[in-house]
């Protein structure tokens, strides 16, 4: 398996600094769990890596994911 970060992690920055529909720059994307998380919660996403086999690996999280969270709520 590949190494990837919790999406958790994501989703409080993406909340406080964007809006629905807006778009997210992951310039090392990785795994793509920032791409995971801005399906998640309806924003779009440009994801760049050097290592190709990262944004096939990122490519496939992002499809696989579900997209939009119904109910978001911060604590």
């Amino acid at each position: 398996t590949w190494p990837a970060w919790p999406v958790d992690l994501c989703t409080v920055p993406i909340l406080a600094t964007t809006d629905e529909n807006d778009i997210v720059l992951d310039p090392f994307c990785g795994s793509g769990t920032l791409g995971v998380a801005a399906k998640q919660l309806g924003r779009k996403s440009i994801l760049i890596d050097i290592d190709i086999d990262s944004c096939r690996v990122a490519a496939v999280r992002v499809m696989k994911a579900q997209a939009p969270l119904s109910q978001v709520k911060l604590i």
